[in-house]
C-alpha cells in the first residue's frame, strides 16, 4: 500500500483545484509561482528588518535570482516551494515575537506549523527556536507571556493530526527516510552545500568589494537569525557526511 512521506499541507494548497475543478497541472505551476513570490516578499522583509537598509533588503531579494534550487528546481514541480514561501516569515515573525510584542508567536507558530506539516524538515527550525527559548534570556521572558503557551497550544493543532497519522501507519514516512540513507563516507555532500549556497558566496565577494566586512554580527536578532539556520545545517552536514542519502544529498 502506497502512503504519503510528505504531511498534510502538501495535499490541503491542492483543495481548490480538487473543488473547483481546475486544472490540476495549471494550478499547480501557478501555486508555485505565487508560493515563491510570497516568499520573495519575505526575504525582503526579513532582510530589511535585520539591515535596516532598504538598498541591503533589495540586494537580498536580488540576489535570489542567482538560485538554480529556486529557478530550475522548485518553482517547476517541487514541492519544496512550500519551504521558500514560509521559511522567511518564520523567521521574521520569530523576531517580531521576541523583540516587539508576544502576539507575533501567534503568527510564528501559524507559519512554522504549516511549513512543519508542508516538509518535516521545518522541524530544524522549530527544534532550534525552542532551544533558543531555554538559553537565551531575551527569548526565555517568552514563558511569562500567557500567549506563548497560546502560541504553543496552537502549534500542537496544527502539528498533532499528523502525528496520530503517523503512530497509525508505523511512522511510515520516516521509515522511507531512513530507507533511502546508508552509512559511508560521502563527500558528495559537500557539492550539494555548495549548489545551494554558492549565492551567498557570490554575495559575500560582492559586498566585500563594495566595502563591506566579514564577521560575525554584533547584533543580536542577526545572530538568533544566523544560529537557527546554521546549527541544524551543520548538524544536517555532519550526519550526510558519514550517510550517504542518495538524491536527498
Amino acid at each position: 500500500m502506497w502512503l504519503p512521506k510528505n504531511p498534510w499541507f502538501v495535499g490541503a494548497v491542492m483543495w481548490p483545484a480538487i473543488y473547483l475543478n481546475l486544472s490540476y497541472s495549471f494550478y499547480w505551476y501557478f501555486i508555485h509561482f505565487v508560493g515563491i513570490a510570497i516568499g520573495m516578499i519575505g526575504v525582503w522583509q526579513l532582510a530589511y528588518r535585520l539591515s535596516h537598509k532598504i538598498e541591503l533588503a533589495w540586494f537580498a531579494l536580488l540576489i535570489l535570482n542567482l538560485s538554480g534550487i529556486i529557478n530550475f528546481d522548485i518553482i517547476p514541480y517541487n514541492d519544496n516551494y512550500i519551504l521558500v514561501t514560509l521559511w522567511p516569515w518564520v523567521l521574521l515573525f520569530f523576531l517580531r515575537a521576541v523583540y516587539d510584542h508576544p502576539k507575533w508567536w501567534l503568527a510564528f507558530v501559524l507559519v512554522s506549523g504549516l511549513a512543519t506539516m508542508g516538509k518535516y524538515s521545518t522541524l530544524a527550525l522549530v527544534g532550534t527556536v525552542f532551544l533558543l527559548t531555554l538559553f537565551v534570556p531575551k527569548v526565555r521572558k517568552s514563558y511569562q507571556q500567557p500567549l506563548f503557551y497560546i502560541a504553543i497550544a496552537l502549534w500542537f493543532a496544527l502539528i498533532l493530526p499528523n502525528l496520530f497519522w503517523l503512530l497509525e501507519n508505523d511512522f511510515s514516512a520516516f521509515k522511507w527516510v531512513d530507507s533511502q540513507i546508508e552509512q559511508g563516507f560521502n563527500l558528495h555532500v559537500v557539492s550539494s552545500i555548495l549548489s545551494v549556497f554558492y549565492p551567498l558566496v557570490i554575495a559575500t565577494i560582492i559586498l566585500y568589494l563594495l566595502g563591506g566586512k566579514i564577521g560575525w554580527p554584533k547584533e543580536q536578532p542577526t545572530q538568533l537569525v544566523n544560529f537557527i539556520l546554521l546549527l541544524p545545517l551543520a548538524v544536517i552536514f555532519g550526519w550526510f557526511l558519514f550517510h550517504d542519502g542518495g538524491r536527498m544529498t
